[in-house]
């Protein structure tokens, strides 16, 4: 399982990524901690694209967007990363959001995500 951080500090208007770029192996586990400073950030929400690249499973489902409440300041999305062909590897953008409780979008990012076949054993 991968855990990705992000924090949003609402009253800077900044949101840091941590890593910005993470690789993952394909069929594994990614956990987004969200974490808020500031009280004006109630909703966060993660979009990935995939075009015609295999899907992500987010929250359960392989649509490309999941939004969670902000409980207590926090916020967990779990994931996991699609398969990719042969000793390929694929790149993802994807966008993470914060809203505020009029569901005006407030602060974004956009960082990397690469998926790379799994280990084999030797």
């Amino acid at each position: 399982m991968r855990v990705i951080y992000v924090r949003f500090d609402a009253d800077k208007e900044s949101v840091a990524v941590l890593p910005s770029a993470e690789v993952v192996f394909a069929g594994d586990e990614i956990v987004w901690e969200v974490s808020v400073i500031g009280g004006s950030i109630k909703r966060v929400e993660l979009e990935i694209k995939h075009g015609k690249k295999p899907s992500f499973t987010l929250g359960g489902s392989k649509k490309e967007l999941h939004s969670e409440k902000i409980r207590n300041k926090r916020a967990r999305i779990r994931g996991v990363a699609p398969k990719v062909k042969g000793s390929g590897h694929a790149r993802y953008k994807y966008t993470i959001r914060g809203f505020d409780g009029s569901e005006e979008e407030l602060i974004k990012l956009d960082p990397v995500i690469i998926i790379v076949p799994p280990e084999q054993p030797e």
